[in-house]
């Protein structure tokens, strides 16, 4: 990896995604299909702010798929026409534009795709050049359909335990075990690079003051974050740390056991390459739950991976979960962890119920392009940047893209 260095998302408009609906809106029907372009917002916060400008109830405005807040991204919305034939609305950070009206509603999924353009920074000559020839090489091949770090915001604490090939430290495996009051502070007291300032000074906090349940309950309160006071006061009254899980906002633990399960699946796709190529015919990511693996785009068993590729085209694995046949790959990694595919069942005694995808093991890149590139201004040492744009598939990571191009 000496040389191939690069950052992404330096700047807002470095990473921009836009939605591909499966449907034109019309002239006519019973809902409003309107274009939200937002930066630096969520699409949780964004569709909460639509609600509260236009007096439309957050549950009845329709979307496709979540967006995260880190980059630009338009995406499209449904509302019902008896709340309104045109909510439109313009802010420093969104705005929502009509585009048409259509019979179908926006719903979760519904979408055929997002367009991605993404520019890389900082990089030298030689991560420009392999860039460069690897989109050319890239072009098509069908790549591993990774889970990439965005899924797992849940891992808290001593992240670098995992990067040397063991388990992730997941909050939702000690549940599981029974270890619920090293589970209930991991949650409540862990802390994640990009957080806020404030919030990690609470969390260590919190953490020092562990077991005087009344002074954590206090720096709860006065902090107003999530619903901590109340845990700790059913801690101070209760000492049930079990109870307090349960009072846990079931977000956060669903998080956690989706996060589980990506990270099995993942580990179950590397198997079946490795299983093919061996680690010598593969290079190596980093990512946020340990290692990804990828063809060697300048490797000599390019063509035999993509024979591979296409022999497993359309093959899709099913994310882990109790009671499921094929099983091999998850349980090999699950005793890693000390449990098994059935204590996974144990997620239901906390209203927790886990994801059913069927996930494609490979996903096509047919429109990969370096849209430009060129120098940036620099008084230090010669940077460079470059803009790549290509489409993906509804769940696809454009990150694992970027990594299967430069690791």
């Amino acid at each position: 990896m000496r040389g191939r260095r690069y950052t992404l998302r330096t700047r807002p408009g470095d990473f921009v995604v836009e939605e591909l609906l499966d449907f034109g809106p019309g002239r006519e029907g019973a809902f409003g299909i309107y274009r939200l372009k937002k930066t630096g917002l969520d699409t949780t916060t964004a569709l909460k702010i639509i609600a509260k400008r236009t007096n439309v109830p957050f549950r009845a405005i329709g979307c496709a798929g979540l967006k995260d807040r880190h980059g630009e991204s338009v995406q499209y919305v449904s509302i019902a026409r008896k709340w309104g034939d045109r909510l439109e609305l313009s802010e420093r950070s969104m705005s929502l534009e009509l585009c048409g009206y259509c019979d179908q509603e926006i719903l979760p999924g519904s979408h055929r795709g997002n367009r991605f353009e993404i520019t890389l920074r900082r990089m030298n000559r030689q991560t420009l050049d392999l860039m460069t020839r690897n989109v050319e090489l890239a072009r098509g091949l069908p790549i591993p359909n990774y889970f990439d770090s965005q899924r797992f915001g849940s891992l808290r604490g001593a992240a670098s335990l995992h990067l040397s090939g063991g388990a992730p430290p997941f909050d939702i495996v000690e549940v599981l075990k029974g270890n619920h009051e090293k589970a209930l502070k991991s949650i409540l007291t862990g802390t994640c690079r990009k957080e806020q300032s404030r919030v990690k000074a609470l969390k260590r906090a919190l953490a020092a003051s562990w077991g005087d349940w009344a002074k954590c309950a206090g720096l709860s309160a006065e902090a107003r974050y999530e619903n901590y006071a109340e845990v700790f006061a059913y801690l101070r009254e209760k000492g049930d740390f079990r109870g307090g899980l349960g009072l846990v906002r079931d977000r956060r633990l669903r998080m956690g056991a989706l996060a589980l399960q990506g990270w099995l699946w993942n580990e179950a796709a590397k198997m079946r390459l490795l299983k093919a190529f061996g680690k010598a015919g593969l290079s190596v990511a980093r990512y946020g739950a340990g290692e990804l693996l990828f063809p060697k785009l300048g490797g000599m068993a390019l063509e035999e991976y993509r024979l591979f590729a296409r022999e497993m085209d359309g093959r899709r694995l099913l994310l882990p979960r109790p009671w499921m046949v094929e099983r091999g790959d998850h349980e090999v990694r699950l005793e890693e962890l000390g449990i098994d595919l059935r204590d996974l069942e144990g997620l239901k005694g906390f209203g927790v119920s886990l994801s059913k995808e069927e996930r494609p093991l490979f996903v096509g890149v047919p429109d990969l392009e370096l849209r430009g590139s060129g120098e940036e201004e620099s008084k230090a040492q010669r940077r460079f940047w470059a803009t790549l744009r290509f489409s993906l598939p509804p769940g696809a990571y454009a990150t694992v893209v970027v990594k299967a191009l430069l690791g």
